[in-house]
């Protein structure tokens, strides 16, 4: 096994690296990580007391024919220990540690933040808890929001990470006994996933909810995820224009994801809204939605061809369905979308700067204010 690698060190040294940081919060705690480090996120369902796990494991669950450790990140990191239950809503983040996938219970995934390593301060507390083996990155300020940035790879030291491999050792034999009769049809299945044509849609996603409809977003045309109070109502403008995403000096014209699908109101009021800030052409537009759901990770075999007759959402606009243990969702086409709805977006944001000119105001986050 190779030791623990300077990477979090690498990372302050380096001031012009790109960071993706994912925040995830731990009681009344929010804590930044690499999202280059998670490999998925998954619901907290099916995690178990196993005995011949290491102490400090919390629990174990199956992920496909992997069995997979899991530790209380929120213990780990001295905030207290998780109240699981099944359904709870909490989340599994699997992180790599030098080829070792672990899992680490969290409560719930905060928003992503497309950064500069130099934006990030020293650290200021990380390093001065006892007993932790954590590697800091920085401190993270975005706007009054402030967090610690953590490397994964520092979470766990040699020692243990030595232990959970030789636990999932005697496991993955256990594992391979009892799915020995079924691999013959899961290599078949994989062989007809392999010429299915909606391969290519494979792959990592944000699910949001817009109204009622869960939908998935591919983290590759996403820079980042937002709340909404740095967004600016703009009046006189159409309803599918939210108004102006005020963003580190820049403004994106933001529009509502809902309306502009033409989706009903969710009735049942679940909410947790935020902006999704999406590459659009040479530059970006945000969209907001009603609940930023998990990053889920979609295989083939669980995408399947749109309906003709999902008259809910414009056919165009629907690349596929994906079936997600959080219910189906519809994967949408980020580009079509954006390219059919660039009128609108550039009259929304002329009348911003029109009105703005006519009544002399400045901009603050949440309104505008005469000057």
């Amino acid at each position: 096994m190779n030791n623990q690698t300077g990477t979090s060190s690498d990372m302050r040294m380096d001031t012009t690296r790109k960071l993706k940081l994912l925040s995830i919060k731990l009681a009344d705690a929010e804590y930044a990580f690499p999202l280059q480090e998670i490999r998925r996120i998954i619901p907290a369902d099916g995690i178990e007391h196993d005995p011949i796990a290491p102490g400090f494991v919390h629990g174990a669950m199956t992920v496909g024919e992997d069995r997979l450790a899991v530790i209380d990140l929120r213990a780990r990191l001295g905030l207290g220990e998780a109240k699981y239950e099944s359904g709870s809503g909490h989340s599994v983040v699997v992180a790599e540690i030098n080829n070792i996938p672990v899992g680490f219970l969290i409560d719930a995934v905060g928003s992503l933040y497309d950064i500069s390593s130099d934006e990030l301060q020293e650290s200021r507390w990380v390093d001065d808890l006892a007993g932790l083996h954590k590697q800091g990155i920085g401190f993270l300020e975005i706007g009054d929001h402030a967090m610690e940035a953590i490397s994964f790879q520092g979470v766990l030291n040699a020692s243990e990470l030595t232990s959970i491999d030789n636990w999932r050792g005697s496991e993955d034999a256990v594992l391979r006994i009892a799915l020995r009769e079924d691999r013959a049809k899961r290599l078949a299945e994989r062989d007809t996933q392999a010429r299915n044509p909606l391969r290519e849609l494979a792959g990592s996603y944000l699910v949001v909810r817009a109204g009622r409809q869960l939908l998935g977003i591919r983290t590759s045309q996403i820079s980042e995820v937002l709340p909404c109070n740095t967004l600016v109502d703009i009046p006189l403008t159409n309803d599918e224009f939210s108004g102006v995403l005020l963003l580190r000096g820049t403004t994106y014209p933001v529009i509502d994801l809902r309306l502009r699908l033409g989706l009903p109101e969710d009735e049942d009021g679940i909410s947790r809204p935020g902006i999704v800030l999406v590459k659009d052409g040479q530059g970006f537009s945000g969209m907001f939605v009603q609940q930023i759901v998990q990053l889920s990770e979609i295989e083939v075999r669980q995408i399947q061809s749109a309906e003709d007759d999902q008259a809910s959402i414009h056919r165009h606009l629907i690349a596929a369905n994906a079936n997600l243990s959080v219910g189906c969702a519809t994967l949408i086409n980020i580009p079509e979308l954006l390219l059919e709805n660039k009128p609108s977006l550039s009259e929304g944001y002329r009348q911003f700067q029109q009105h703005a000119h006519e009544q002399g105001c400045k901009m603050q986050s949440g309104n505008l204010k005469a000057a």
